[in-house]
């Protein structure tokens, strides 16, 4: 965790509607937040779930096992158990397969871009993969910025957008490209870009030289998979 948590400041913006926004400008200084401790809290958390589920889905399916070495009968009933340990693995190989590769493109970005406050964000929408959850929200970068939308994916995917957003939610990348935003009282870490890719196309091909090869060093300079 962050040593100094970010909190929203009594003159937050107003809601405009019945769904309040949920974060405001954080009062600490974006040069006081550490990427580090939520990098290794999300590697750490990422590697404790794939262990859990491995374990627990490689406990069935070498149950039969310890149990006819325990002397259990070798029927239906003692091998039943291997069907949803080997499935349970199978899947969770799958599912996790593009977790790491997502860790890794937002190290890339985090060493290219410092991380900022944003000055605005509003989660609008979740929807359910097979690689996990993608989330939709407008961010601004700061007070005046114009509003973007943008997709995004937890790391760690816990399954819903997380909580914690209204204390702060920090961001870094080139909105037009993409980036990462990261909420650190939760320790929650997403990559994201636009949402309609195609829409910001002439933003990318107008960048100058240096910017464009920034965005390439942090793996932002094309549309890459689901992310």
């Amino acid at each position: 965790m962050p040593s100094r948590t970010p909190r929203s400041p009594a003159n937050s913006p107003a809601s405009d509607g019945a769904s309040a926004p949920l974060c405001a400008i954080p009062e600490t200084s974006p040069d006081a937040l550490d990427p580090g401790p939520v990098l290794r809290s999300s590697s750490l958390l990422l590697a404790l779930r794939f262990g859990a589920r491995i374990a627990a889905f490689g406990f069935l399916a070498l149950l039969p096992v310890v149990l006819t070495g325990l002397g259990a009968p070798n029927s239906f009933w003692t091998v039943l158990p291997a069907a949803p340990g080997v499935i349970g693995i199978v899947f969770t190989l799958y599912t996790f397969s593009t977790y790491p590769f997502r860790l890794r493109r937002c190290r890339k970005v985090l060493a290219e871009y410092p991380l900022e406050p944003a000055a605005y964000a509003r989660h609008s929408k979740s929807a359910n993969s097979i690689h996990g959850t993608l989330s939709t929200l407008h961010v601004k970068r700061r007070k005046g910025a114009e509003r973007r939308e943008m997709v995004a994916s937890e790391v760690q995917d816990r399954g819903s957008w997380p909580e914690g957003a209204k204390e702060g939610v920090w961001i870094a990348g080139d909105l037009p490209f993409g980036g990462v935003a990261t909420i650190p009282t939760r320790n929650a870490l997403l990559l994201m870009r636009p949402a309609d890719w195609d829409a910001t196309a002439a933003e990318r091909r107008q960048a100058d030289g240096a910017r464009l090869a920034r965005a390439e060093r942090a793996g932002l300079e094309r549309k890459r998979g689901l992310l």
